[in-house]
């Protein structure tokens, strides 16, 4: 598997995780919040397929929206994906 497609499952994965968490009535105060996090999820997905993906980013966005609150599953998926994001595309200058 290359590292696109790898990317793009993980990202899958935390999509269903955050989509999972907001059918839940107990985070329904974090609605908003999650609704950011799958709009910056979605757009990382379609950069990455589009092969527009930026290689700059010290981390990526997607964790700045993450709260002391969130249930370790929603967090463990989010830092792997910026993790991954760091490991394979990242290039600093």
């Amino acid at each position: 598997m290359d590292k696109q497609t790898e990317f793009i499952k993980l990202i899958d994965l935390g999509i269903s995780r955050v989509q999972d968490l907001m059918s839940q009535a107990q985070y329904g105060m974090y609605t908003d919040r999650y609704k950011k996090i799958l709009t910056n999820l979605e757009d990382l997905k379609n950069a990455t397929k589009k092969g527009m993906l930026s290689t700059s980013f010290i981390y990526l966005e997607v964790t700045k929206i993450l709260d002391h609150n969130d249930p370790k599953q929603l967090e463990d998926v989010i830092l792997a994906i910026n993790r991954f994001y760091c490991s394979n595309f990242r290039i600093l200058a």
